[in-house]
């Protein structure tokens, strides 16, 4: 597992005309910026497609054949709390190869010894949750009215139940990004960014996917360490990928 070294940002929001979610994410990292992006690559397995690069093993960032979305995001807690494990890459593979929707997804989770503690995006067209997650306990968040139908995460608990177990620590090594990157209040800045795209939105169709675009493309959201940013638009059957500092962008079909 990426122990504070992944530091992302993701949404998923309702389409106000069809009524669907649409999931949005960046991947954003520490160290290797310019390699990582230059290899960014979409893997086509049977069941799902992901977005990763090579020498990771797991998922990050997948939609499957079923039209489940998945995106995780680093969130640190105190070593004591952290537990020997399956690594969230191959639990979240599990899921993305095997769950057919969120309730699956979340069976996978809660039956799996896990290890390291993480955020979690699961992204359905009529369905979107972020869970939040330590070796022993979780917690699930969902739209609602209240809300706008919209849901969304970045790199630290949100839940006041886990909060208390939060240790978002500098790493101890050389990265090529600002120190404040590492910081719950970086953390927090991403996330009122993302708050206010949900709670401002009236837009649908192609007109969202445009706002998410700019939004996810633009300081605080995209920031030094950004590697690509994944757009999964369930509805239409699209998954686009931007990698923001190349300037280069694709959206393949969901031909499942």
């Amino acid at each position: 597992d990426m122990i504070n070294l992944g530091l992302c940002s993701g949404i998923a929001i309702k389409d106000n005309a069809s009524g669907h979610f649409v999931g949005a994410a960046n991947l954003d990292y520490s160290i290797f910026l310019e390699t990582m992006r230059e290899n960014a690559t979409i893997i086509h397995k049977s069941n799902f497609i992901s977005v990763g690069f090579p020498g990771h093993v797991g998922v990050l960032r997948a939609v499957n054949r079923w039209g489940l979305a998945l995106a995780s995001f680093t969130s640190t807690t105190r070593k004591s709390v952290n537990w020997p494990g399956v690594p969230n890459g191959l639990m979240y593979n599990q899921m993305i190869n095997n769950a057919t929707d969120v309730e699956s997804a979340l069976a996978i989770l809660m039956n799996t010894y896990r290890g390291a503690s993480n955020n979690l995006l699961l992204v359905e067209k009529n369905d979107a949750v972020v869970i939040e997650h330590l070796f022993d306990r979780f917690s699930i968040a969902g739209p609602t009215t209240d809300n706008y139908f919209y849901v969304c995460a970045t790199n630290h608990f949100q839940s006041g139940s886990l909060s208390q177990y939060q240790d978002i620590v500098q790493p101890k090594f050389l990265t090529e990004v600002e120190p404040d990157h590492f910081t719950q209040k970086f953390s927090e800045d991403r996330l009122t960014c993302l708050n206010a795209l949900g709670t401002h939105n009236h837009a649908s169709g192609d007109q969202l996917i445009f706002n998410l675009k700019t939004c996810l493309t633009i300081n605080p959201l995209c920031n030094q360490g950004t590697i690509f940013t994944t757009i999964f638009n369930l509805s239409k059957k699209e998954l686009t990928v931007l990698v923001p500092h190349r300037h280069e962008e694709v959206t393949i079909p969901l031909s499942f």
